[in-house]
Protein backbone atom coordinates (compact mmCIF):
# COMPACT_ATOMS: atom_id res chain seq x y z
CA UNK A 1 0.00 0.00 0.00
CA UNK A 2 1.57 3.25 -0.88
CA UNK A 3 0.06 6.03 1.20
CA UNK A 4 0.37 9.56 -0.46
CA UNK A 5 1.98 11.93 2.20
CA UNK A 6 -0.94 14.43 3.76
CA UNK A 7 -0.24 18.16 2.63
CA UNK A 8 -1.19 20.12 5.82
CA UNK A 9 -1.11 23.17 4.26
CA UNK A 10 -3.58 22.35 1.87
CA UNK A 11 -6.10 20.69 4.55
CA UNK A 12 -5.81 24.01 6.54
CA UNK A 13 -6.56 25.99 3.54
CA UNK A 14 -9.86 24.24 2.76
CA UNK A 15 -11.01 24.30 6.11
CA UNK A 16 -9.44 28.01 7.04
CA UNK A 17 -13.10 29.33 8.12
CA UNK A 18 -13.37 26.51 10.83
CA UNK A 19 -10.56 27.23 12.13
CA UNK A 20 -10.91 30.67 12.35
CA UNK A 21 -14.39 30.02 13.78
CA UNK A 22 -12.84 28.07 16.19
CA UNK A 23 -10.44 30.40 17.31
CA UNK A 24 -13.23 33.21 17.64
CA UNK A 25 -15.17 30.97 19.87
CA UNK A 26 -12.13 29.98 22.10
CA UNK A 27 -10.84 33.38 22.44
CA UNK A 28 -14.85 34.77 23.36
CA UNK A 29 -14.84 31.55 25.58
CA UNK A 30 -12.04 32.74 27.69
CA UNK A 31 -12.13 36.19 27.80
CA UNK A 32 -15.66 37.21 28.03
CA UNK A 33 -17.85 35.98 30.96
CA UNK A 34 -21.32 36.07 30.28
CA UNK A 35 -20.07 34.21 26.34
CA UNK A 36 -21.27 30.74 27.04
CA UNK A 37 -24.44 31.61 28.73
CA UNK A 38 -27.74 30.38 27.11
CA UNK A 39 -28.85 33.40 26.51
CA UNK A 40 -26.03 34.54 24.43
CA UNK A 41 -26.23 31.33 22.24
CA UNK A 42 -29.42 31.94 21.47
CA UNK A 43 -28.85 35.61 20.59
CA UNK A 44 -26.10 34.52 18.54
CA UNK A 45 -28.01 31.08 16.39
CA UNK A 46 -30.86 33.62 16.19
CA UNK A 47 -28.63 35.99 14.13
CA UNK A 48 -26.78 33.50 12.40
CA UNK A 49 -30.47 31.43 11.61
CA UNK A 50 -31.12 34.94 9.18
CA UNK A 51 -27.52 35.35 7.41
CA UNK A 52 -28.01 31.51 7.20
CA UNK A 53 -31.54 31.92 5.49
CA UNK A 54 -29.69 34.67 2.43
CA UNK A 55 -26.37 31.90 1.84
CA UNK A 56 -28.72 29.33 0.96
CA UNK A 57 -30.81 31.37 -1.19
CA UNK A 58 -27.22 32.96 -2.56
CA UNK A 59 -25.98 29.39 -3.18
CA UNK A 60 -29.06 28.52 -4.43
CA UNK A 61 -28.98 30.86 -7.09
CA UNK A 62 -24.73 30.11 -7.96
CA UNK A 63 -25.71 26.68 -8.19
CA UNK A 64 -28.33 27.18 -10.40
CA UNK A 65 -25.65 29.11 -12.94
CA UNK A 66 -26.75 32.67 -12.51
CA UNK A 67 -24.72 35.35 -10.63
CA UNK A 68 -27.62 37.74 -9.05
CA UNK A 69 -25.98 39.81 -5.79
CA UNK A 70 -29.09 41.36 -5.02
CA UNK A 71 -30.50 39.62 -2.18
CA UNK A 72 -27.93 41.68 0.14
CA UNK A 73 -29.51 44.83 -0.98
CA UNK A 74 -33.16 43.14 -0.77
CA UNK A 75 -32.36 42.30 2.60
CA UNK A 76 -31.27 45.69 3.30
CA UNK A 77 -33.80 47.35 1.83
CA UNK A 78 -36.55 45.62 3.67
CA UNK A 79 -35.28 45.94 6.88
CA UNK A 80 -35.05 49.59 6.54
CA UNK A 81 -39.15 49.20 5.27
CA UNK A 82 -39.77 47.24 8.72
CA UNK A 83 -37.77 49.56 11.32
CA UNK A 84 -39.87 51.97 9.32
CA UNK A 85 -43.00 50.64 9.67
CA UNK A 86 -42.90 49.88 13.55
CA UNK A 87 -41.21 53.10 14.18
CA UNK A 88 -43.43 56.06 12.48
CA UNK A 89 -46.57 54.06 10.39
CA UNK A 90 -48.65 52.40 13.46
CA UNK A 91 -48.60 49.21 11.10
CA UNK A 92 -49.76 46.20 13.05
CA UNK A 93 -47.48 43.43 13.86
CA UNK A 94 -48.86 40.48 10.95
CA UNK A 95 -49.18 43.47 8.73
CA UNK A 96 -45.10 44.43 8.96
CA UNK A 97 -43.94 41.10 7.28
CA UNK A 98 -46.72 41.52 4.33
CA UNK A 99 -45.67 44.98 3.65
CA UNK A 100 -42.60 43.75 3.31
CA UNK A 101 -42.48 41.16 1.31
CA UNK A 102 -44.54 43.15 -1.25
CA UNK A 103 -41.82 45.54 -1.66
CA UNK A 104 -39.02 42.78 -2.03
CA UNK A 105 -40.58 41.02 -4.51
Amino acid sequence: MDRKPVDYRKFVLDRFLWFVIILVFAFFSIFARSFLAPTNMMNILLHASVLGLLVLGQATCLLSGNFDLSAEGTVTLLTVVAAWLMGSANAGGVLIPLIAAVVGA
